[in-house]
């Protein structure tokens, strides 16, 4: 279930977990990979089945601009099941719209998210919409445009210690 220094590049989708399995998907580890260039990074389906027991781990990981290979609708990392969840750990984040869609489970310990020069586009770089399920311990949060990091609309989430900079403001809606 571990994915070591692998590169994932120019492809609609890098990484997918469909929600029609079963019995599967626990702990699925990826640890100094490149995911870059695609459409969207990783995508997570939207529960219909029930599936528990998804989580994602991303250690030391790159995700460089997706989105990047003809579209611009694609998210670095999007869950969108409200019963899995995705962690990363030290990675680097880099594209300049939609960083992160959560509809689950999602902490992100001392990760550099960066460039954001598209953020007005959406009007954020960050949706949440798990209550209580989403936290950010330390890192970097660098907005280069005129949006803000956090959706307005965003359910509560937890900071702490991150540094959240850039021409594009402050960190939006965040208790």
């Amino acid at each position: 279930n571990t994915f070591l220094e692998c590169i994932l590049t120019s492809n609609q989708t890098s990484v997918y977990f469909p929600n029609t399995t079963s019995d599967s998907g626990e702990r699925l580890a990826f640890v100094g990979c490149s995911i870059q260039n695609s459409g969207t990074g990783l995508l997570m389906a939207a529960n219909i089945g029930g599936q528990v027991d998804v989580d994602f781990f991303f250690t030391a990981c790159s995700f460089d601009f997706n989105a990047g290979n003809g579209t611009t609708t694609g998210w670095a990392v999007n869950n969108l099941n409200a019963i899995w969840e995705v962690n990363l750990v030290n990675c680097h984040v880099e594209q300049q719209t939609q960083w992160l869609q959560n509809y689950g489970y999602c902490s992100l310990v001392a990760c550099n998210f960066t460039q954001g020069t598209g953020s007005g586009t959406l009007g954020y770089l960050i949706n949440n919409q798990c209550v209580d399920g989403f936290t950010v311990h330390g890192g970097t949060f660098f907005n280069g445009g005129s949006g803000t990091i956090l959706n307005t609309a965003s359910q509560p989430s937890l900071w702490v210690g991150a540094l959240i900079n850039g021409t594009g403001g402050a960190l939006v809606s965040a208790t």
